[in-house]
């Protein structure tokens, strides 16, 4: 059998298997915990910054889900029920109102980092009053353990390269005993981490993913060498063809295949061989090297990021992903959107513990500390629905519907409403009325509606007539 040398695209075969497992090797490599070391007395992050940093600002939607996150969990009003007196509550409510900035940052790093700190900034004139939050680098933060008469402390301790070392207390902390000489601190800092493994630094959630992550990052590693090595074919072409026939001067078969193919860019390597035997008709035969695999690849993308999802309790809606078939179904969002409140308030309540110590330490007032979560459009717009269904069978009074539909527009100006006039008490059943404020509902309500419209006889009042019979005007939700 006479062998031609393969006719190859861009001088190279390569099977799609090889392409992925030398893309894949040494790719997985467990994240780096070091937690606690006595040595030295210091406690350590849950999983080392540096991977968390890699992670985080490597896979897009990861990224995203933590950013969206942190704006729901804090940008949106605070609600202070106090326990005790206060002076100055306008200082108090204005000082979270302006950093609410500084405490995304310090959530985002949360999420992304397992933990997250602001330093408080005292009035440079007063030094006793908090001025603002500042959000400070987790790269550089650890917890120094320190033991003073007998009694073990705790400061957020950071550690910038060529940077003098600070100590900072925590605010949820208690150092009431501490001696001042022994105390090198240099201001507070509101502190956001610990679970049960350790009491300053959670895991981050998106590290149950972390495999998955790897590989999708690997994927798209896998995606540049491809552009940049050129054209990797996705499969050989074998062609068998009896000894060519052609004439003095004309092409060969083979060299006429290699001048077709030579500039080709369909990712396909053509392998021709001639047989020796003339009655043996031309063959051809296709082998797949690399698109099974690049396929199972993008589909575990695809899984990894509905496992973020899952994980942080985030809906896809929320960042404007559809399932397409879903895309319209108002019933699955509402019930999303449902379900992901109340995991809202969940993140909230590290935050508002953290706050309500604050207001105690710095403003001396007892605090119980409401973020509000808040309101989809999608929802609002479900709710509002409800809230008219439940007025038009008069299960609801007027001046209840708009009191239930004024926090779902917080922007709405309501002032021209208003709640003291008496017919906003009525109840209307599909835009009749149903009731009179003093009089019982039903046909009573009705019979008065109907004097009131200027039939004084009330024997001439039938039972089956007709609303407008008895010269009942429409009534619309919002007015007459």
């Amino acid at each position: 059998m006479n062998n031609r040398e393969p006719i190859q695209l861009n001088n190279k075969v390569t099977t799609g298997v090889d392409v992925v497992k030398k893309s894949f090797d040494g790719a997985f490599k467990p994240l780096t915990y070091k937690h606690r070391n006595v040595l030295t007395g210091h406690i350590y992050p849950m999983v080392n910054v540096d991977d968390c940093r890699m992670i985080t600002r490597n896979y897009p939607i990861l990224a995203a889900i933590i950013r969206i996150l942190a704006n729901d969990i804090v940008l949106n009003e605070f609600n202070f029920y106090l326990h005790t007196e206060c002076d100055n509550f306008y200082e108090l409510d204005q000082f979270w109102i302006n950093n609410k900035l500084e405490l995304m940052k310090c959530v985002k790093q949360y999420l992304a980092y397992g933990f997250g700190a602001c330093e408080v900034l005292m009035d440079n004139n007063t030094l006793e009053h908090p001025a603002k939050l500042k959000q400070i680098d987790c790269r550089y933060l650890s917890i120094a353990v320190r033991k003073f008469n007998g009694k073990v402390y705790h400061y957020a301790e950071y550690r910038k390269p060529n940077d003098v070392i600070k100590l900072f207390r925590i605010t949820r902390e208690d150092y009431e005993d501490l001696s001042p000489l022994d105390d090198k601190s240099v201001g507070y800092v509101i502190w956001l981490g610990g679970d049960t493994e350790n009491e300053f630094f959670s895991e981050p959630v998106w590290t149950a993913a972390y495999l998955d992550i790897t590989t999708a990052l690997k994927k798209k590693e896998l995606d540049y060498n491809v552009l940049s090595e050129g054209n990797l074919p996705k499969g050989i072409l074998f062609i068998k063809s009896p000894p060519s026939l052609n004439h003095e001067g004309e092409e060969d078969n083979y060299n006429a295949l290699k001048r077709h193919f030579k500039d080709a860019r369909g990712g396909v390597a053509i392998s021709y061989v001639e047989t020796p035997v003339n009655d043996i008709p031309m063959s051809t035969e296709y082998i797949k090297l690399q698109e099974d695999n690049y396929e199972y690849l993008n589909q575990l993308i695809l899984s990894t990021d509905d496992l973020l999802f899952c994980l942080f309790g985030v809906p896809k809606i929320r960042l404007m992903v559809y399932n397409g078939k879903n895309r319209n179904d108002d019933e699955d969002t509402a019930s999303a959107y449902e379900i992901y409140t109340r995991d809202l308030n969940n993140y909230q309540l590290p935050l508002e513990q953290e706050i309500d110590i604050f207001n105690q330490d710095f403003f001396n007032v007892t605090t119980t500390c409401d973020i509000v979560t808040p309101v989809f459009a999608e929802t609002a717009q479900i709710k509002v629905q409800t809230i008219i269904d439940l007025y038009s069978v008069g299960l609801i009074t007027l001046k209840e519907a708009i009191s239930m539909v004024t926090p779902l527009y917080p922007n709405t100006d309501w002032s021209d409403v208003d709640f003291n006039d008496p017919e906003l008490k009525q109840r209307f059943y599909h835009g009749m009325l149903f009731s009179i404020p003093g009089v019982d509902t039903g046909m009573e309500g009705l019979m008065y509606e109907n004097m009131r419209g200027g039939m004084t006889n009330t024997t001439q009042f039938h039972p089956d007539a007709t609303p407008e019979e008895l010269h009942l005007p429409p009534r619309s939700l919002f007015g007459r």
